[in-house]
């Protein structure tokens, strides 16, 4: 018997190809051993004991984009909730040291704002549906979407550790000018290639 496999198998297995459809895939094992809803460990066809996590496509859409959103916001803010996020917090913090340092108010200089989640949005058009209502409809195919989510939730969380970084060195600098040391590493921008690479195991 071998126990050498770990097997995230997230249910109907995607191809590499956004433009393929998605793969029937074999997900029963024998002598399953339920961990929780969604990971049992058990056999596969093979002989192999395997750790199989098995969740719905729509469920593993929902908590990503969830997870998307969530960070965004945790970075950029929200206005409409007075939120002003990471961003928000570097630029006071950068504001109040240039008037510490030269005596006067300035602009400061931050990476542009871009929010991931308003790029590559599907276009939306309105028309009469099947039960003649009026309706906004877009479509965007499936793979593709959890592909670009994917690339946004790797960006967001390298943009999340480099504003805190740098809000940590700014508030040093405010206490003592001599701690703070300059950025060590350049702003992580969102590079569309990034979401050529495989989703999680063979998505």
């Amino acid at each position: 018997m071998k126990y050498c496999f770990l097997l995230l198998s997230i249910i109907a297995m995607m191809a590499c190809s956004s433009k393929k459809k998605i793969e029937n895939v074999e997900t029963e094992i024998e002598d399953a051993n339920a961990i929780n809803n969604t990971t049992s460990i058990g056999k596969n066809s093979s002989g192999d004991t395997v750790i199989q996590e098995k969740m719905k496509l729509a469920d593993y859409l929902i908590d990503l984009e969830r997870e998307v959103y969530s960070t965004e916001e945790s970075i950029y803010g929200n206005k409409s909730y007075g939120n002003i996020g990471k961003y928000g917090s570097l630029e006071n913090c950068m504001t109040e040291l240039q008037k510490r340092t030269t005596g006067k108010w300035g602009m400061v200089e931050l990476p542009e704002k871009v929010l991931l989640t308003k790029l590559g949005e599907p276009k939306k058009k309105a028309g009469m549906d099947e039960k003649k209502q009026l309706v906004i409809l877009s479509e965007e195919e499936i793979t593709g979407r959890i592909k670009r989510f994917e690339s946004y939730k790797q960006t967001y969380e390298n943009q999340e550790d480099w504003f805190e970084l740098e809000i940590k060195n700014c508030n040093l600098k405010l206490k003592n000018p001599a701690q703070g040391s300059a950025s060590s590493k350049p702003f992580p921008k969102y590079n569309d290639t990034a979401s050529e690479t495989p989703m999680k195991e063979a998505l």
